[in-house]
């Protein structure tokens, strides 16, 4: 993540003056392989990594039998990334769980409160909202390029299949 918003947490005069005091949050500490946010679910927050290594990761249903039983990993974030950032632009769900890799302090941002700080100094919760959009856009292109490169082993893997069933 870039420098904007990490300097929200991490430039101390800035925190104690302008963010601590407007914006609702709590800092919480995660053992490893602890679910921080769940696939489906809805939060009125979203995780700004403090110090740790989270993973996201989507489950998918593989036998149309309703279970969970892909487990892909989208992402592996770590200091000064955000998850969970669907929430501050409407009433989504989570489109994958994030979980611990390693400890981790993850300060969980109220996003009502968020949104209030953002529209109070348009200047500077424009910054904020092109970081951000920078971030979505880099994430989109690699997932993005993943899906071609997905689509691209399939049809590989239809034409092998093909041939093997064309000979005698």
């Amino acid at each position: 993540m870039g420098n904007i918003i990490s300097s929200l947490f991490n430039d101390k005069l800035f925190y104690d003056q302008v963010f601590k005091t407007q914006v609702k949050h709590t800092t919480k500490k995660f053992k490893p392989n602890k679910k921080i946010l769940k696939q489906g679910n809805k939060y009125s927050y979203f995780g700004f990594i403090k110090s740790g290594t989270v993973r996201v990761i989507l489950n998918e249903d593989g036998n149309g039998n309703g279970k969970k039983e892909l487990h892909t990993i989208i992402a592996s974030l770590e200091q000064n990334d955000i998850f969970g950032e669907f929430s501050l632009f409407g009433d989504y769900p989570a489109s994958a769980h994030v979980i611990t890799v390693t400890e981790a302090e993850i300060i969980m941002i109220d996003v009502k409160s968020f949104r209030d700080f953002l529209e109070a100094d348009t200047q500077i919760g424009y910054k904020i909202f092109f970081e951000m959009l920078q971030n979505l856009v880099h994430r989109l292109h690699h997932t993005n390029t993943t899906v071609l490169h997905l689509l691209n082993s399939a049809i590989d893997f239809q034409k092998q299949l093909h041939q093997l069933i064309r000979q005698p």
